[in-house]
C-alpha cells in the first residue's frame, strides 16, 4: 500500500510524521495522528491500497475525524472507542468514533508520555512511559500499565498498586524498570 508520507503534502506538510496510527478493526480504516499535532483523521484502507488511483485520488479520501484532538504518540482501537495519550495532560485520551467527541479519562496519576499501546486478549489495553519528554535526571522508573475499561469491578483481582479510574475501569502499574 501507499505510505501516508506520500499522501501528506495534502494536509499541509511535507512529512506525515504519523506515530498515532490505527486500524479499525474490520481493517477498513486507518486512523492517525501527526506526533504532536491536534488533528485526528482516517482514511480508508481500499483507498491506500488501489493502485489505479492517483496520488491526488488518494489524498482526497482522507477525512479529518477531529480536529481538536490531543497531541498524542501511539493509539488503540477498543469497542468503537480510541485510547491515546494526551502528552500536554499527562493523561489518556479517549476518543468515541460513533460521536467524534474525545475526553481525558479522569486518572489518579500522572502518565509520563504514554506509548506502545497494545491489546490483550481480554480486551485490556497496555502501555508505557516512555518520558521522553523529561531530561534524563527528570525522569522516573519507566512503567507498564494495564488498564481496563469494560468493567470496573475487574479491579478486584488487582488490589496492589491499583487505582480506581471512577466508573471507567482499572490501572493498574506491572512493573517499573
Amino acid at each position: 500500500c501507499l505510505g501516508l508520507v506520500r499522501i501528506a503534502p495534502r494536509l499541509g506538510a511535507e512529512h506525515a510524521q504519523s506515530d498515532g496510527i490505527e486500524l479499525s478493526e474490520n481493517g477498513e480504516v486507518l486512523y492517525f495522528t501527526a506526533l504532536g499535532g491536534d488533528i485526528l483523521y482516517q482514511v480508508p484502507t481500499k483507498a491506500l491500497c488501489d493502485k489505479k488511483l492517483s496520488i491526488s485520488d488518494r489524498q482526497e479520501t482522507i477525512e479529518f475525524l477531529s480536529r481538536s484532538n490531543v497531541p498524542t504518540d501511539g493509539m488503540i482501537l477498543h469497542k468503537e472507542k480510541l485510547y491515546m495519550a494526551n502528552l500536554p495532560e499527562e493523561t489518556i485520551w479517549e476518543f468515541d468514533l460513533k460521536t467524534r467527541q474525545g475526553h481525558n479519562l479522569a486518572l489518579p496519576i500522572d502518565i509520563r508520555w504514554a506509548d506502545s499501546f497494545a491489546k490483550g486478549t481480554d480486551g485490556s489495553i497496555y502501555f508505557t512511559t516512555s518520558q521522553i519528554n523529561y531530561p534524563m535526571e527528570n525522569r522516573k522508573k519507566y512503567e507498564l500499565y494495564r488498564m481496563t475499561v469494560d468493567n470496573p469491578s475487574f479491579s478486584a483481582f488487582y488490589t496492589r498498586n491499583s487505582k480506581r479510574l471512577g466508573m471507567t475501569g482499572v490501572i493498574t502499574i506491572l512493573k517499573k524498570i
